[in-house]
């Protein structure tokens, strides 16, 4: 994707954003691009409200986790990894991540998803992009 197209789809988002902020997702999406971007620092900021606006939506814990995990800050990582288990203990990338990328899983995991064989992820439609 070109910058310029980058540029613009933050524009939006920020738009979208203002026009209606209770709207977590827009702030959810408004990072996923910044993040394409190379603005870590909005991208924490925008996740971070994605959280607090929906605190029972999974996708904006396991981007936050994605995140805080390159700026080397574990434990919070490891927070909204258990926060994202907790409120659905199904959700696949949750469970790939808490094993195949940390290298362990955290005792709040393990019980989340005792009994459960942690897979890899599959293919995700465009749809359920998440940031890499």
């Amino acid at each position: 994707m070109e910058t310029g197209n980058l540029v613009e789809a933050v524009r939006c988002f920020q738009k979208a954003a203002q026009i209606k902020p209770e709207y977590g997702e827009a702030h959810e999406d408004l990072g996923i691009v910044q993040k394409s971007l190379k603005d870590l620092d909005a991208v924490e900021i925008n996740l971070r409200k994605a959280v607090a606006l929906n605190p029972g939506l999974v996708t904006p814990y396991c981007n936050l986790k994605l995140i805080l995990k390159g700026q080397n800050k574990q434990d919070e990582a490891f927070s909204c990894l258990e926060e994202a288990l907790i409120i659905d203990p199904n959700y696949h990338t949750a469970q790939y991540y808490s094993n195949s990328v940390t290298g362990t899983t955290s005792k709040t995991a393990k019980r989340i998803c005792s009994g459960r064989v942690l897979t890899p992820m599959p293919k995700l439609s465009r749809k359920s992009w998440l940031i890499v």
